[in-house]
C-alpha cells in the first residue's frame, strides 16, 4: 500500500513551488512592463524638450502615469503576496 500521507505532501509541495514559481514569473513580467512604461515616459520627454518649437496637442504622458501607478501598486501587491508564501 502507498503512502498516501507521503504523496499528498509531496503533492502540496510541487503545488507550492509551482505557485512561487508562477508569482515570480509574474513579478518579472510586472517588472519589465514598468521599466517600458517609464522609458516611454522618458522618451516622450525628451522629445517635446528637444523641440520647443512644437506644440503638444495630445499628450500621452497621463496615460503612462497612471500605467505606471497601477503597475507600481500591481508590483507591491505581488511582492507582499510572494512574501507571505515564502516566510
Amino acid at each position: 500500500m502507498q503512502n498516501t500521507a507521503g504523496n499528498d505532501s509531496a503533492i502540496l509541495d510541487q503545488t507550492y513551488r509551482s505557485i512561487v514559481s508562477d508569482l515570480m514569473s509574474l513579478i518579472e513580467h510586472v517588472q519589465m512592463a514598468i521599466r517600458l512604461v517609464e522609458t516611454a515616459m522618458a522618451r516622450e520627454a525628451s522629445l517635446i524638450d528637444a523641440q520647443d518649437d512644437v506644440i503638444v496637442l495630445d499628450d500621452v504622458t497621463p496615460g503612462y502615469a497612471k500605467a505606471d501607478a497601477a503597475l507600481n501598486a500591481c508590483s507591491a501587491r505581488l511582492d507582499a503576496a510572494l512574501h507571505v508564501l515564502i516566510n
